[in-house]
């Protein structure tokens, strides 16, 4: 009876902490009370995580945004570590928290305009021809012009 106990509790660990992921095949260094918590910092990583769920979908709709996806998701996991370190700080920090609520937020508008793209591709997936092709390809032009725009803005690279 113990053996089965201790198995359902370390199978319900196990369950909670592949949920933590915001890519499904990276581990999270996250609390698992960030599945039910209210702190800002548990709302950020569900963010994050949102985010990376949107990209991946995306990505399914439409195979050709696959790498974009995949930038998207290494934002999303790039920023956890800042995540993990607002939950380690006190509310003296609330300027970095607000920066880094800004940064998730504009993560979440690249991942909605990815879903978007996705979904209108598949919708359109019946239509033939060249003038699709060429839709999309200014569409994912401009997409990766605003991670570009991100990472400048964000501080990751220097130039556009």
């Amino acid at each position: 009876m113990l053996a089965l106990a201790v198995g359902a509790v370390l199978w319900v660990r196990h369950r909670v902490r592949r949920r933590l992921r915001i890519a499904p095949r990276v581990r999270s260094a996250a609390p698992t009370t960030f599945v039910v918590s209210a702190g800002p910092a548990a709302r950020y990583h569900r963010r994050l995580r949102r985010v990376s769920t949107e990209a991946q979908l995306a990505s399914r709709l439409d195979p050709a945004l696959l790498d974009l996806a995949d930038e998207l998701i290494a934002e999303a996991l790039a920023l956890e570590p800042a995540v993990l370190a607002v939950a380690r700080t006190s509310r003296a920090r609330s300027v970095g928290r607000r920066e880094l609520g800004v940064q998730i937020g504009e993560l979440e508008g690249v991942s909605r305009r990815l879903s978007a793209l996705a979904a209108q591709a598949s919708r359109t997936t019946g239509e033939g021809g060249a003038s699709r092709v060429r839709e999309r390809l200014v569409a994912i032009e401009a997409a990766r012009v605003e991670l570009a725009e991100i990472d400048v803005h964000a501080g990751l690279i220097r130039h556009a």
